[in-house]
């Protein structure tokens, strides 16, 4: 929207002006004067178009419009919004007063006198500056003065180096209203002044209190009850008031008396969560971001040492040299406040309580934890009545890492509650029933059926030790116990001592459970005295095992003469054997003797060689 005459300028305004409100910000003055150039509109040509910035509403002026009320019983609507149009009363203006913009910053009230003087030949009696920085005043004459003509003059010359331009002043219908209590409200201040027997006048249309800086704006439907509210004396909560004409050209002028500029005192931040500062001060990336932040409302932060001395600093770097100065001073420790306030506010903090042993595991977890952003997240732990754990940071960094010190907490409680709960207890078995479980894997296997389940497996013992929960061991006993008596057993039969001491060498064991394997069939010999059993899974386990145990060892006896026995120890005789068993390779052959002088030939050999 084009808005750039923040003025009200002089012009013609007629019979034929309306005023337009209600449009959009984005709606600029063409798309309002080709509006109402159509047909839609008022379907006549706009002379002029102006917006008043203070009201803000357009002014717009028709040509030659026979009866301007068509347009009002018309709705218009532009750009989407519904328009308010109303006929325009024009302002009445004061005839000795002027008001000038443009102005150096710096011209003083003599220059700006001598100048207008020297120019219309008349005496000025007061000069009132604008609000600081606006390069405005308002000229008051002793008489009655011709603006055209002082316009003209003043473009052709200079004040201070600058241009200035003259515009008419419209008669004000406020008043600028000081020195009530902090206590009065803007209702008091309105009643007041709409209370004729209390102020002497009356016709209040609204007021706007501005208690930052102390004033309050008072608006009358008549201007006439605006200059006499400026004639009386009033007192409110027991305050005297000082009540001035206002101009809304002017804006807000502050007292002279008052110093030019005074730098805001620092501001002192001490409500600062404790655990937010250790965070600050531990994460030079968030010190930055603060800093910068307050560098541009033009604050400088200092940081205390260490987290004990929970106050900040807030110094003000403003200057004369910074553009609106005075209006930045003025708010500036709210915005220092609000600034800082509004970071806080953007850091999180979560907190997790934890007994003691809980502690010292999660923190065993927490260091082998590898945190990503450690400028974003800090962990704060404090000892009560039990550890606290503050995760303290920017928002996404502490939900991620509270997200993962939760699960870590909920699967320690869940350990800690199934330890609590566990108990211990074991089973002796025979050497074949172990040995048999063992091929079944069933240690792997009840663990993954029961996760509260712990075996060991003790062979030297016949032993399974379990530790868990009591109805997850008796259930896994229950699934040895039908394993077990799933066991087939077959008695291979009585076979000589030396065969059995033959069967219980290393080498002929492995060789036999080699071929038990081999076939692809899970067996266990069992040695009883003289007696030999096959354990299986199966009827057809048991005797594939024993059929492979049958044709895998040959015991032959031999009577051999008293003399003939040295032969069997000598050297000859032993390389004989090697040689036998080279030829025959898969073969192991045992030559043993008793106490009768017999000889047994033993022969362990894989039938499909010999």
């Amino acid at each position: 929207m084009d808005k750039s005459n923040k003025r009200i300028p002089s012009a013609s305004e007629t019979k034929h002006t309306v005023e337009v409100r209600g449009m959009k910000e984005t709606t600029s003055s063409d798309t309002i004067r080709y509006y109402f150039e159509s047909r839609r509109g008022a379907n006549c040509d706009v002379i002029d178009i102006r917006f008043v910035p203070n009201k803000n509403m357009y002014l717009v002026s028709f040509g030659d419009l026979e009866d301007v009320s068509v347009i009002f019983k018309k709705e218009h609507k532009v750009d989407g919004a519904v328009l308010h149009v109303e006929e325009h009363v024009p302002p009445k203006y004061c005839k000795n007063k002027a008001l000038i913009t443009g102005l150096n910053v710096k011209s003083s009230k003599d220059n700006v006198t001598n100048f207008i003087e020297a120019r219309t030949k008349q005496d000025v009696t007061s000069v009132e500056f604008g609000d600081e920085e606006s390069g405005t005043a308002i000229i008051t004459f002793s008489k009655p003065v011709d603006i055209g003509q002082l316009q003209a003059v003043c473009k052709k010359r200079t004040l201070d180096g600058n241009h200035i331009e003259v515009h008419n002043v419209a008669q004000s219908d406020c008043v600028i209203v000081k020195g009530f209590s902090p206590k009065t409200t803007s209702g008091t201040i309105e009643y007041y002044f709409d209370n004729k027997r209390r102020s002497g006048v009356e016709g209040v249309v609204k007021t706007e209190l501005n208690t930052d800086q102390g004033y309050c704006v008072v608006y009358f439907q008549d201007p006439k009850n605006a200059l006499a509210a400026c004639e009386n004396s009033h007192i409110i909560d027991k305050c005297k008031l000082t009540v001035q004409i206002f101009y809304d050209c002017l804006g807000i002028h502050h007292d002279e008396d008052k110093p030019e500029f005074e730098v805001p005192h620092p501001v002192y931040i001490t409500n600062i969560d404790n655990r937010k500062l250790k965070f600050l001060l531990h994460s030079t990336l968030s010190q930055s971001q603060l800093r910068e932040q307050l560098q541009a409302i033009n604050a400088e932060i200092t940081w205390p040492s260490s987290s004990h001395d929970n106050k900040v600093q807030v110094k003000c770097t403003l200057s004369k040299e910074k553009a609106g100065y005075q209006k930045l001073a003025q708010t500036w420790s709210r915005d220092v406040n609000e600034g800082v306030d509004k970071y806080l506010q953007s850091l999180q903090i979560d907190k997790y309580s934890v007994a003691e042993n809980l502690h010292t595991l999660l923190m065993s977890r927490l260091k082998e934890l590898n945190i990503e952003n450690q400028e974003n997240i800090s962990v704060i732990i404090e000892k009560a009545t039990s550890f606290e754990i503050y995760i303290v940071g920017h928002k996404t960094s502490v939900q991620t890492l509270s997200a993962i010190v939760k699960e870590m907490i909920e699967d320690i409680t869940k350990d800690i509650t199934r330890k609590s709960k566990e108990t211990s207890d074991m089973i002796s078995l025979k050497h074949h029933q172990l040995s048999l479980l063992e091929y079944t894997h069933f240690a792997d296997t009840l663990k993954s059926k029961y996760e509260s389940i712990n075996l060991q497996v003790d062979t030297k013992s016949n032993v399974v030790r379990f530790c868990g929960t009591t109805v997850d061991i008796t259930a896994a006993q229950v699934d040895i116990y039908e394993i077990l008596n799933g066991i087939v057993s077959e008695c291979f039969g009585k076979r000589s001592k030396l065969f059995i001491q033959y069967l219980k060498r290393p080498d002929v064991e492995k060789k036999i459970y080699g071929k038990f394997q081999a076939s692809g069939t899970v067996g266990v010999l069992d040695l009883h005295d003289d007696t030999i059993y096959v354990h299986a899974m199966t009827n057809n386990e048991a005797e594939t095992c024993a059929e492979i145990l049958k044709e895998s060892i040959i015991e032959i006896s031999l009577d051999i003469e008293n003399w003939q026995t040295p032969v069997l120890n000598s050297r000859e005789f032993g390389r004989y054997i090697e040689d036998l068993e080279d030829e025959y390779r898969n073969t192991i052959l045992e030559i043993t003797t008793n106490q009768l002088d017999e000889v047994a030939f033993s022969v362990y050999r894989n039938p499909m060689v010999i």
